[in-house]
């Protein structure tokens, strides 16, 4: 056998590993997706905490896993963190206790803030637009509605109190009313129904919005930029 031939063939095994690697990469994307989307969407539909505890865990472990797929090769050092969401996950799921709670939204805040750096680095740092990148673009603000979710959960534990549910009554708000206070507050909704009453509260949802708003204004030019440039 040629050199010529030796090296075509590892060339062609080389560009073959490759378009696997992204076709995993955009499955675990679209599953991403999928998947903070239901967050969002499922919860509120379960009666009963143990459902709706075990729904959020299950979806949970479908985040990490399919976060670990979509991230780009440079970014796999980030796995540890991935390994210690799922302990974290694991513990929720045995014991419903305030400090395995506590553990889970400090966990996911730095998994999830890692996964939205990776996400908007390869935004920034890609020179054309595909749907890997559009899907990235999605998933970076799905994901901070998950990331300020857990922070807020976070606040309400550590300084209770901090919000007040208007329509329900009085009780704390509980991960699937964090999850929908973030939602409506990263999109600037404010239906006025879940109020932030601290002031370590209020200042995070200030932020949350004023990120949200500012995210989309600079992801859009980002996009509408490259595909200007590559017309």
């Amino acid at each position: 056998m040629t050199f010529h031939a030796v090296f075509g063939k590892l060339r062609l095994h080389m560009i073959m590993e490759g378009r696997n690697s992204d076709w995993l990469r955009t499955m675990g994307q679209i599953g991403l997706l999928v998947s903070l989307i239901s967050s969002f969407v499922l919860p509120p539909f379960f009666d009963g905490s143990t459902v709706v505890l075990n729904l959020f865990v299950l979806l949970s472990i479908a985040f990490v896993l399919l976060s670990v797929l979509s991230i780009r090769s440079q970014f796999r050092p980030l796995a540890p963190l991935a390994l210690i969401e799922l302990w974290a996950v694991l513990q929720l799921m045995m014991t419903e206790t305030p400090s395995a709670l506590t553990f889970f939204y400090i966990s996911s805040s730095f998994f999830f803030g890692a996964l939205i750096l990776s996400f908007v680095v390869q935004l920034f740092s890609q020179s054309r637009v595909d749907g890997d990148l559009l899907l990235a673009s999605i998933n970076i603000y799905f994901a901070l509605g998950v990331v300020f979710a857990m922070m807020y959960g976070l606040i309400d534990y550590v300084f209770p109190g901090s919000f007040s549910i208007s329509v329900t009554g009085a009780h704390p708000p509980n991960s699937t009313e964090f999850m929908y206070f973030s939602l409506v507050t990263l999109s600037t909704l404010g239906y006025g129904d879940i109020l932030p009453v601290s002031d370590q509260a209020r200042t995070l949802a200030a932020i949350e919005a004023l990120t949200g708003q500012v995210y989309l204004t600079i992801a859009v030019a980002r996009l509408v930029g490259l595909h200007t440039s590559r017309s």
